[in-house]
């Protein structure tokens, strides 16, 4: 493993839009605001292996977005990225989320997922029961969560060194995803899948194959204590069954909009989220759907490029700054315990700021 180097983030600015206030001010007329802001460093580490299911050799990087001066043991957030194609470059995984995440206090570790070799992808699939290639091409879903798992022990190596030791607090984890990553974020809460019947939204991958109940995998660790998922998938899509989201457990925050992918596609995002059960703690599972054609793929990345020509700068901005105040409320409800974020929360999240372009569910 191998540290490189160092880079810093400064001035970063508090959500932007222009109805924003504090979080002492009225939890439905105002979008959230943490309390504190921090420069963030970030340092970048190559080089953490484990032996896959295959028994060959996977080797991970990751940035961690460490908040200078920031109070600690700090919570820690960990970022998957979408895309089946993978990663290598950790500081192009969910930088803007990951930036804006740890301004507030929180250490974020962003993990790089690499794509297999065609060889040892299709030994994966023939593991997996899926010998047919056509149907096997949704199989990178299965490397992220084994790999937050492997980044997660890693994470637990870490502080017994000088260096990291009493800066991180493994007791408050959360996970955040987008699209592929989204998915990780569920099966690490409990959702289990059903790799040998995964088809895109719309069955548009070849033959239809039947999905049983007992060809479903779990890949749940009890190490994250919420999840925060954005364009997430829906029932009968990538594998997952409409009985995997009801396993769920813990807190959860889900996010899409109307027009996050194809036609039809978004309401099966926001079954996920129908079909969880409800929890035994008040309120801890949390829906943002965001109605504006500007609300595509990318802005649940934090990306702003593909709104932009749709809805134009200011708007995208805006809209993205409601994601930003429900992700932060939800994870200083919910890791830091902090009365104004849940009151936030329970009082309509970003529904009244955003004049009910973004609307808010609960359960």
């Amino acid at each position: 493993m191998r540290c490189l180097p160092i880079i810093v983030f400064v001035g970063l600015v508090l959500c932007g839009c222009a109805d924003t206030a504090p979080v002492d001010g009225p939890a439905t007329t105002s979008l959230y605001v943490p309390a504190s802001s921090f420069e963030v460093e970030v340092l970048s580490f190559e080089g953490i292996d484990y032996m896959d299911v295959l028994g060959l050799e996977r080797s991970l990087n990751v940035a961690i977005y460490r908040p200078v001066d920031a109070p600690t043991p700090a919570p820690i957030v960990l970022m998957s990225h979408g895309g089946a194609s993978g990663k290598t470059n950790p500081t192009q995984v969910l930088p803007e989320w990951a930036k804006r995440v740890a301004s507030t206090g929180y250490v974020v570790v962003a993990i790089a997922h690499p794509k297999r070799d065609a060889d040892s992808y299709q030994a994966l699939c023939d593991h997996l029961g899926v010998s047919d290639e056509i149907q096997c091409a949704l199989k990178i879903n299965w490397e992220r969560p084994h790999d937050v798992t492997r980044v997660l022990d890693w994470l637990e190596e870490q502080v017994q060194s000088e260096s990291w030791s009493g800066v991180l607090d493994l007791t408050r984890i959360a996970h955040l995803g987008h699209s592929s990553g989204a998915g990780c974020s569920m099966m690490l809460a409990g959702a289990p899948r059903n790799y040998v019947c995964a088809q895109p939204y719309g069955m548009a991958q070849g033959e239809v194959v039947a999905c049983a109940e007992a060809d479903r995998v779990e890949k749940r660790d009890a190490r994250v204590k919420a999840i925060l998922a954005f364009s997430n998938q829906g029932p009968e899509q990538d594998g997952f069954m409409a009985s995997s989201f009801g396993q769920i457990d813990g807190p959860v925050l889900i996010g899409t909009g109307s027009a996050d992918g194809d036609e039809g596609e978004p309401d099966n995002r926001t079954k996920a989220f129908e079909l969880l059960k409800a929890s035994d703690a008040e309120e801890e599972r949390f829906l943002i759907f965001i109605d504006d054609p500007g609300a595509v793929h990318t802005l649940f990345s934090a990306e702003l490029g593909a709104c932009e020509k749709i809805s134009g700068e200011a708007r995208c901005k805006e809209m993205r700054d409601w994601l930003y105040a429900s992700a932060l409320a939800f994870l200083d409800y919910e890791l830091n315990q902090i009365p104004q974020a849940g009151a936030w929360l329970r009082e309509g999240g970003p529904t009244t700021p955003s004049h009910g372009a973004a609307s808010w569910a609960k359960k």
